[in-house]
C-alpha cells in the first residue's frame, strides 16, 4: 500500500514547492512529478522532477524528498540534525547527496523533510528469498566502502556544526547499550531475549577509544551501486559520536548480509579487502575482538529498530508494508545475537575459532 501523503495533492505539492523555492532563493519551483520510492523501513521518500526558476539551481532537476516519520524512532535524528551530518560528511569527501533544503516543523506537508539530489544507482539488496551475487565487482566495491568509511571516521568532536549530536559521557559501548535500552523501553511488548543480549553487551564492553562520527547503520541496504561502483551511502538517520569499530562490526554482522551469508563483508565480498582499504585510509588497525563484539551489537540494534518499526505500523498509524514486515524480524535478529554470544563463549573456552 502506498502512503496516503498530501504530497500527492496538487495544493500541498505547490505549497511544498513554494517553501523549497524560498529556502534556495529561487523565484519559483514547480514539482512536475512526485513518485514514491520504496526503501524498506527507512524514511518515506519521493523522487521529484522539478523545474527551478532563478537562483543557483535554475533549470531542471531530479531531487529526492525524505519526510520525517509520523512516529519518529527515538534512535533517529530529526531532519535538521541529519542534514547537518550530511553536510559534514559531504565536506569530508564522503559519497552522499548534500542537502539542498531542510523544512522544519512548519512544513506544508505536516512533517519536516529534507530535499537532496537523487543518487543514480540501485540499493544493494537481493529479492526476498533469492541468494545471489549482489554486484559484478564485489572486491572493488568492498574497497570503496572501506575507503569511504575511513573518511566518515576522520570527523571527530568537538565540531561546532555537529553540536546537535550529544557526546557520550561514558565509554562508547556502554553508551550505545544505554541508547538501545532506552529506545526498547518505549516498545509495546517486552523482549526478554533482547534484554539479555543488552546485559551481555554491557558486561563485555571493550575499552573506550577516541570518539569519531559513526554512521550507525553501515550495512548492505544503505549503499547504492551503479554498474559495480559505489554511487552513494544512505541511511544517516542513526549517526552519532561513538566507537569507529561499531561501523566495522555492523558491516561484518550476519544480519547485514541480505541473505548472502558466505561473503562476510555485507554479503558482498570477503572481509579482507574491506578491512585492508579501511586500515590503509584510516591508518589504524582493527582489533579482532572489537569486530566480534560490535557484530553482536549490530544484531541487537537491528532487533531494536525492527521492534520500533513494527510499533510504527501497529501504533503509529504508518500503514506501510515494509514497516509491518520489519516488525516480524526481531526474533531473527535476537537469534543471530544469541548465536554469536554462544560462539564467543565457546572460543573463550578454547572452542572453535570465531568465523
Amino acid at each position: 500500500m502506498l502512503p496516503m501523503t498530501s504530497l500527492q495533492e496538487l495544493a500541498h505539492r505547490t505549497a511544498a514547492a513554494d517553501e523549497i523555492a524560498r529556502q534556495i532563493g529561487a523565484s519559483a519551483v514547480t514539482i512536475r512529478t512526485a513518485e514514491h520510492l520504496a526503501r524498506r523501513a527507512g524514511p518515506e521518500s519521493w523522487r521529484l522532477v522539478v523545474e527551478v526558476e532563478g537562483g543557483r539551481f535554475a533549470g531542471s532537476h531530479v531531487w529526492q524528498l525524505r519526510l520525517n516519520s509520523a512516529a519518529r524512532i527515538t534512535l533517529s535524528l530529526d531532519c535538521d540534525s541529519e542534514a547537518r551530518v550530511l553536510s559534514a560528511v559531504h565536506a569530508a569527501g564522503v559519497m552522499v547527496a548534500a542537502p539542498i533544503a531542510v523544512v522544519g516543523g512548519s512544513s506544508p506537508l505536516g512533517r519536516s523533510f529534507i530535499v537532496q539530489p537523487c543518487i543514480d544507482g540501485d540499493v544493494l539488496a537481493p529479492p526476498i528469498g533469492q541468494e545471489r551475487e549482489l554486484v559484478a565487482t564485489p572486491v572493488a566495491l568492498a574497497r570503496e566502502l572501506g575507503e569511504q568509511l575511513a573518511r566518515v571516521h576522520s570527523i571527530t568532536p568537538p565540531l561546532p556544526s555537529l553540536a546537535c549530536l550529544p557526546v557520550p559521557m561514558s565509554s562508547p559501548a556502554p553508551a550505545e547499550v544505554a541508547r538501545l535500552r532506552a529506545a526498547l523501553d518505549k516498545a509495546k511488548e517486552p523482549r526478554p531475549a533482547l534484554e539479555y543480549v543488552l546485559v551481555w553487551l554491557e558486561a563485555h564492553a571493550p575499552p573506550g577509544k577516541p570518539l569519531t562520527l559513526v554512521h550507525g547503520d553501515f550495512r548492505t541496504g544503505n549503499f547504492t551501486d551503479n554498474n559495480g561502483r559505489l554511487a552513494g551511502i544512505l541511511g544517516w538517520e542513526t549517526a552519532h559520536w561513538g566507537d569507529p569499530d561499531e561501523d566495522i562490526g555492523s558491516m561484518a554482522a550476519r544480519c547485514s548480509r541480505q541473505g548472502n551469508d558466505d561473503p562476510v563483508s555485507g554479503g558482498i565480498a570477503p572481509l579482507a579487502p574491506f578491512l585492508e582499504a579501511y586500515t590503509a585510509a584510516a591508518a589504524r588497525e582493527i582489533p579482532v575482538d572489537a569486530v566480534r563484539y560490535w557484530k553482536i551489537m549490530a544484531a541487537a540494534k537491528q532487533a531494536t529498530l525492527a521492534v520500533l518499526e513494527g510499533d510504527r505500523f501497529r501504533r503509529g498509524g504508518e500503514l506501510r508494508l515494509e514497516l509491518a514486515l520489519a516488525g516480524l524480524t526481531p526474533a531473527e535478529m535476537e537469534h543471530v545475537a544469541l548465536s554469536d554470544i554462544i560462539a564467543w563463549n565457546a572460543q573463550a573456552d578454547g572452542g572453535p575459532k570465531w568465523p
